[in-house]
C-alpha cells in the first residue's frame, strides 16, 4: 500500500490520486491472493499429517486388538 501524507494529496491532480487508489487496490487484491495461497498450502500440508496420523492410528489399533485377541486365547 502506498502511504500518503494529506498535504501530498493537495499537490495531486485527480487522475494521479485515483491512480494511487487502483495501485493501493490490487496491492491489497495480491496480499489478499498471496495469503490465501499459503493458507491453502498449511491445510493441504495439515491434511496430509492428518491422514497419517490416522494410519497410524489404525495399526495401533489392529495391534492392541490382536495382542487382546492372543491374551484371551492364552487365558
Amino acid at each position: 500500500m502506498t502511504n500518503l501524507n494529506p498535504a501530498d494529496l493537495k499537490n495531486m491532480t485527480a487522475s494521479e490520486v485515483a491512480g494511487l487508489a487502483d495501485l493501493d487496490f490490487y496491492a491489497v487484491r495480491d496480499e489478499g491472493f498471496r495469503r490465501q495461497a499459503a493458507a491453502e498450502a498449511k491445510i493441504a500440508k495439515l491434511r496430509k499429517q492428518i491422514a497419517f496420523a490416522e494410519r497410524e492410528m489404525n495399526e495401533a489399533a489392529a495391534i492392541i486388538t490382536a495382542a487382546l485377541n492372543e491374551q484371551q486365547r492364552a487365558a
